[in-house]
């Protein structure tokens, strides 16, 4: 099954960026195929998902990002500059950026500059495998 494959997958690149099972991932974004597979992903690996919105005011995503300390954001490719600007505030947890598309040069310097990964979805994809063994599930996961 494809999509399986792909959040697995996704999934296993998580925990290849260091992130283990019990820690946090934000998602912030509109539904779309990419926050539901990142949501798999980290159920896949016993990871919790964190919701990330701004409904409350611009703050709101980098109070989230540190209260939560969540340690890598899938985020859709229009919210990646309010990400980016709260980095100099958040970068303590915040290690790694996944984008549901592309990632510009700048961005990615942006980011880097302040010691976080920014990937595109396409290339964060390549650093998982569909084969991972998962962790073994328990009863307190839920």
């Amino acid at each position: 099954d494809i999509e399986y494959d792909a959040a697995i997958r996704m999934g296993s690149a998580i925990r290849s960026r260091g992130v283990n099972p019990g820690d946090r991932c934000g998602i912030y974004g509109s539904n779309c195929p990419q926050w539901l597979t990142a949501m798999e992903a980290c159920n896949s690996q016993a990871i919790t998902y964190v919701p990330l919105y701004d409904t409350l005011g611009a703050n709101a995503v980098e109070f989230i990002i540190n209260h939560a300390e969540v340690s890598i954001a899938f985020v859709q490719e229009n919210k990646l500059p309010a990400v980016l600007s709260c980095l100099p505030n958040c970068s303590t947890n915040l290690k790694t950026i996944v984008s549901f598309a592309n990632v510009s040069s700048a961005q990615k310097e942006e980011a880097e500059g302040l010691g976080v990964s920014c990937f595109s979805w396409e290339e964060f994809s390549q650093l998982g495998n569909a084969d991972c063994e998962l962790p073994p599930k328990r009863r307190t996961d839920i």
